[in-house]
């Protein structure tokens, strides 16, 4: 196989992994849909504050120290998973308070109600 084969290869690749949406996209578009544009404008600075400090600190050789001292990629790792289980608890309890069921002498509930629970879960 020729080098141009691979690189043209892994370029598709990354191709395709850059052009489909990933959570920062369904992050913004539930945002957009269930509460305000402001509200998912305001996701969209904070993704892009996140980026910042992530890019800062690769830059800044966060990966060396981390490489050197085996606790401290434990410990993010370890903040990191029980923020996302907190996160999953704050969708659960929102789901119920988004899309209650209708009651009775009340309109129907939306058809987006189920696309936003979709999308939290």
């Amino acid at each position: 196989m020729s080098a141009y084969a691979i690189v043209f290869g892994a370029t598709l690749i990354w191709l395709a992994a850059v052009v489909s949406p990933g959570p920062n996209f369904l992050v913004v578009s539930r945002l957009a849909l269930s509460r305000s544009r402001a509200s998912a404008i305001g996701a969209t600075f904070g993704i892009a504050a996140g980026s910042l400090i992530y890019a800062a600190l690769t830059l800044f050789g966060l990966s060396v120290l981390i490489l050197r001292f085996a606790w401290l990629g434990d410990t993010i790792r370890i903040v990191g998973a029980a923020y996302l289980v907190w996160l999953g608890i704050q969708a659960w309890r929102a789901r119920r308070t988004i899309c209650n069921p209708p009651r009775q002498g009340q309109a129907r509930v939306r058809r987006h109600c189920g696309t936003a629970s979709g999308w939290g879960s």
